[in-house]
C-alpha cells in the first residue's frame, strides 16, 4: 500500500494501533548526519513496541483489518482480469486491499 492511501485511511479514523507483525511508514531524519527526514517503511519485529502510532506514523493495514472496520460495509469484491473492484465504489484497483481502503475512505467521508 502506498504512503498516500494509508494517510487517507488514518485521516478519516482508521484505527492505528500497532502489533507485532505490522508495518508502517513513518519519518526518520538524522540532522546532524545531514540526513533529511524520509519516508521510512517499518515492521515491527519486538512486542516493546508502543502500542498506537505516534504523532507522523501511519500503519499500513492488512486486508482482513480493513475488511473487519468495513463490517457490513463490504458487499463484494471481484477480480476481474487484472483490476480489483467492489461493490459501493466505483473505480479499478491493483490490488484488494487498494479497492476495500478506497470503500473505506468513501464510507467515512
Amino acid at each position: 500500500m502506498r504512503y498516500k492511501l494509508a494517510k487517507q485511511l488514518k485521516e478519516v479514523g482508521f484505527p492505528q494501533k500497532m502489533n507485532m507483525g505490522d508495518w508502517f511508514y513513518s519519518f526518520i531524519s538524522h540532522p546532524r548526519l545531514g540526513v533529511p527526514p524520509q519516508q521510512s517503511k517499518t515492521l515491527i519485529v519486538s512486542d516493546d513496541f508502543p502500542k498506537d502510532a505516534l504523532y507522523d506514523d501511519v500503519k499500513i493495514p492488512r486486508l482482513e483489518e480493513v475488511i473487519e472496520e468495513l463490517g457490513d460495509g463490504v458487499g463484494s469484491l471481484i477480480k476481474d482480469k487484472d483490476k480489483w473492484l467492489t461493490t459501493g465504489i466505483i473505480g479499478e484497483f491493483e490490488t484488494p486491499l487498494e479497492a476495500v481502503s478506497n470503500l473505506y475512505i468513501k464510507l467515512k467521508e
